[in-house]
């Protein structure tokens, strides 16, 4: 008996359903992996192989066509590459390659040895040795456990990328921070003191407890944030040059405007706000500008430059006004910084150091039609 016409179509068409939507999740399935491997194939041309060999790894093993395994896995052995010759030999293949650059760690381990000799003149003027021999071996001593810290927490522990940069940063915004508040009590010392005839100003070991109280705490606020935001070096000495830039500019021109009495006092409580308001908005920033640390650095020497050229300016008119010097070193500096950060425009930014979550868009097919898909992988 031949089956009726409407019996057939029916049977064709509920044996068709099951086909056609595994047929769907198929082509869904393949489009999200193809939009995930462009990601992948972003991140290795862009200058992220950390990012790319996760990526890669995990599309090798989520992959359901043999041809596209092979791809993913060979690409994630180029981005290994990559990464053994910016990191070295101390990444294994299969590991979150999150490790600090040589360049950077060498950061750390100069302010290290800085600190070193800044903390064993501290102990020095503290302790007031009685001989030469009891004043050389702290000095050493310190400076030797300074770096040799550094050198023992790294081979323990490697540096996440952009914790090395932020402790150093830190070490060096605290010292400035310290600096300013001791240049701030010396100026009111000696007014009040012109005055009363008593000598108010800080010693020489409390001035030096100053400076290295204040070196230890902003290397410590330095620890935190590297560690809660992993910035890039070039994130980082942005943030430094826009406080140190924003301090500068704020004290000099304070001092060109401010008429005679307090105004070195006046300037420097100006330029010790504007100094911290430059970190804050650094911080805030960063993340956005996100410069490379080539940049940063040829802003900061167009700064220096424009600065340059202004006091030399003044100082060829022959004015006797220390407030004209001022004034045209700000002018100077400020041209300068502005005319070299629209120079370097078109640098590209820095690329980021830690691999984050990604969340990318993709066209994928759909019964009857196409939309469009919110991606989020690592």
């Amino acid at each position: 008996m031949k089956p009726q016409p409407f019996v057939l179509s029916l049977t064709l068409a509920l044996a068709g359903v099951p086909s056609s939507s595994l047929a769907d999740e198929a082509s869904v399935s393949k489009a999200t992996w193809a939009a995930r491997y462009d990601v992948a194939r972003r991140a290795l041309d862009t200058g992220h192989p950390g990012e790319a060999y996760e990526r890669f790894l995990a599309l090798a093993k989520e992959a359901d066509d043999e041809a596209d395994r092979r791809v993913a896995t060979e690409l994630s052995r180029v981005a290994f590459a990559q990464l053994e010759r910016i990191y070295g030999p101390r990444i294994r293949e299969g590991a979150a390659p999150r490790i600090r650059t040589s360049e950077e760690l060498s950061v750390l381990y100069a302010t290290a040895f800085l600190y070193g000799l800044g903390t064993g003149a501290w102990f020095i003027l503290e302790t007031e040795p009685a001989s030469v021999p009891l004043a050389v071996a702290p000095f050493a001593g310190l400076t030797i456990a300074s770096v040799g810290a550094v050198a023992v927490v790294d081979r323990q522990r490697p540096f996440e990328p952009g914790v090395p940069q932020s402790i150093a940063a830190g070490a060096y915004l605290g010292l400035g921070q310290a600096a300013w508040i001791v240049g701030f009590q010396a100026a009111r010392a000696s007014r009040v003191d012109a005055t009363t005839g008593r000598s108010s100003a800080w010693d020489t070991p409390t001035v030096a407890s100053v400076l290295w109280g204040g070196a230890t705490t902003g290397a410590g606020l330095g620890l935190a944030v590297g560690l809660a935001r992993k910035p890039s070096p070039g994130r980082v000495s942005y943030t430094t040059s826009l406080g140190v830039w924003s301090g500068a500019l704020a004290s000099f021109g304070a001092g060109a405007l401010l008429p005679p009495g307090r105004r070195l006092e006046t300037s420097l409580l100006i330029g010790g706000g504007a100094y911290n308001a430059g970190i804050l908005t650094g911080l805030l920033t960063s993340p956005t500008v996100s410069p490379s640390l080539t940049r940063v650095r040829l802003v900061d020497l167009g700064g220096v430059a424009g600065g340059l050229l202004g006091a030399a300016a003044s100082l060829a008119a022959e004015s006797e006004e220390q407030r004209v010097t001022f004034g045209a070193a700000a002018v100077g500096a400020t041209v300068g910084l502005g005319l070299s950060w629209w120079l370097t425009s078109n640098m590209r930014p820095a690329p980021d150091t830690a691999v984050q979550k990604t969340l990318d868009y993709a066209l994928v097919p759909v019964p009857r039609g196409a939309e469009i898909r919110a991606i989020y992988t690592m």
